[in-house]
This record gives C-alpha cells, structure tokens and sequence, in this order.
C-alpha cells in the first residue's frame, strides 16, 4: 500500500512537472503574440490567438493546482499510515 501511494505521488509530480513546462510555453507564447499585436508588428487578428493562449494557460494552472492537491492529498494518506 504504502509503495502504491508512494508511485502514485512521483507519477502526479512527473505530470506536475510537463504541465508547468506546457503553461510556461503557452503562456510566453501568448504574451509574445500579444506583444506582437501592441506594437502592430502583425495583423490585429493574431489577438484572438493570444487571448486563446491565456485561457489555455488558466486552464492548465487549474489542472496544476488539482494534481497538487492531489499529491497533499495522497501525503496525509501516507503520513496517515505511518
């Protein structure tokens, strides 16, 4: 029991850890595009692409902030055991 929830816990940080690579991505992206847009270095239309890119980077901060409350979650159940 206790090695089932410890892998279960490297498993969601593995996840935690892409996740915040992808949010890093998404988010640099779209605030480069936005900043493209500002200085009208590109067509105004690439402002629906940025405001797509945040909302997929709130998202994701939200999926991040699940798994870690799962991960506390899965430690109490651990320390609980112990």
């Amino acid at each position: 029991m206790e090695t089932a929830i410890k892998e279960e816990i490297a498993s969601f940080r593995s996840d935690s850890n892409n996740l915040f690579v992808f949010f890093m991505a998404v988010l640099t992206g779209a605030a480069a595009i936005l900043f493209k847009v500002v200085t009208k270095e590109i067509s105004a239309w690439f402002g629906a692409v940025s405001i797509i890119g945040f909302v997929l980077a709130v998202f994701t901060l939200l999926w991040m902030l699940k798994i870690r409350r799962n991960i506390d979650d899965l430690i109490d159940e651990l320390r609980e055991i112990k």
